[in-house]
């Protein structure tokens, strides 16, 4: 189907009229309307093949804070790339995490050691899990 308008910043294209780009707020362009002071139509702008590949903009990095405020306290408490060193049992991680998860479903939001948040902790866990198994195929 052929769009109206697309957003250059957001790479999106979208069928239906919006005052402004859903993703990052900026006017969308209609086909063949004025841009940087020249006409420009779909096929004038450079090309991009997203199609497929990662979308990073459907992460809200806001709400990974928790995991990066409880990095920092590892950093601190053993050294800063320590979880990253030979793991012999990954599993390991996913019960810290299954701890974590237990302690925030009995709803204790905040961890007694640390001061951070179960949710950190157990996105933390998550991500050390995934780090050490990702030779594992499918």
């Amino acid at each position: 189907m052929e769009y109206l308008y697309y957003c250059p910043r957001c790479d999106i294209k979208l069928e239906h009229f919006h005052p402004e780009c859903p993703w990052c707020g900026w006017e969308h362009l209609l086909t063949n309307q004025i841009y940087s002071n020249k006409i420009m139509s779909i096929q004038d702008r450079s090309q991009r093949f997203n199609e497929g590949k990662l979308d990073w903009t459907l992460v809200d990095f806001k709400s990974l804070e928790p995991l990066v405020k409880v990095m920092t306290y590892g950093a601190t408490k053993y050294a800063r790339e320590n979880w990253k060193l030979q793991c012999d049992d990954p599993k390991q991680h996913l019960q810290s995490a299954m701890r974590h998860l237990i302690s925030l479903m009995d709803g204790e939001e905040f961890d007694k050691e640390s001061g951070e948040r179960h949710a950190g902790h157990l996105l933390a866990n998550a991500m050390m899990y995934i780090y050490h198994t990702k030779e594992i195929k499918k």
